[in-house]
Parts: structure tokens; C-alpha cells; sequence
């Protein structure tokens, strides 16, 4: 994670300009999430079976997507 500042204030049309100056801490999320599916069995006679995965991230995860390619 970086921490960043941001600085600002405000001037009105008559060029009045805001007494202080405003500001705010922010973080940047500069590391990218980690996943891992476990191994499927190799052959299976149901038409369901469930797909255990793992994620990380040191922030929220906005989402995962899993897909599947049939070569057969």
C-alpha cells in the first residue's frame, strides 16, 4: 500500500479564497489479489461437483471469476 496526501481548497467567483487549507489521507492499493483453486479429481459421474478456491488481498476483493474450458 502507497499513502498519499491531497490537498485543497476553495475560491469563489469574487476571488474569496478559503481561510484554510483542507486535507485528506488516502491509499493506493498497489498489490494485486492472490487465488488458488484446489485440484479437481480427475473424472466424476455427477453433473455438479463444487470448485473450492482461496483468495487474498490486503484490501477488499471486488470480485472473483472462475470459467472453465472443455476439451474433449
Amino acid at each position: 500500500m502507497n499513502e498519499g496526501k491531497l490537498c485543497f481548497f476553495a475560491t469563489d467567483a469574487a476571488g474569496n479564497i478559503e481561510s484554510s487549507i483542507n486535507e485528506e489521507i488516502y491509499e493506493i492499493d498497489t498489490e494485486a489479489p492472490e487465488s488458488h483453486v484446489l485440484a479437481l479429481p480427475e473424472y466424476t459421474t455427477n453433473q455438479t461437483f463444487d470448485v473450492v478456491y482461496t483468495t487474498s488481498n490486503a484490501v477488499d476483493l471486488d470480485y472473483v471469476e472462475l470459467y472453465y474450458s472443455y476439451e474433449g
